[in-house]
């Protein structure tokens, strides 16, 4: 085995190791789902309407899902200027 062999299986492990990281990740985010598409949610900013379900592992120590979907007025309406935003599983109320 010379230098650049060696270079190009440790690129290889790495890019394995990630792949299995984030596969572990979605799963535990999915395990530990709270709301599904369809639902309202609320943080401190205001209430979406769930269209999109994501990950991410980077907000917290651990894995979290990520809501997406238009903004709601207090009403529960969806705004006139159509605008989505994201909500954290970790600060919804």
């Amino acid at each position: 085995m010379n230098e650049s062999q060696y270079k190009s299986a440790l690129k290889e492990i790495d890019r394995e190791m990630r792949v299995k990281k984030s596969q572990l990740a979605a799963k535990y985010a999915k395990a530990n789902r709270k709301h599904e598409i369809g639902l309202i949610v609320t943080d401190h900013i205001g209430s979406i309407l769930v269209e999109k379900i994501m990950f991410t592992s980077g907000h917290s120590s651990l894995p979290d899902s990520v809501y997406e979907g238009p903004v709601l007025t207090k009403q529960n309406k969806p705004r006139k200027d159509g605008k989505i935003r994201a909500v954290y599983q970790s600060n919804i109320i």
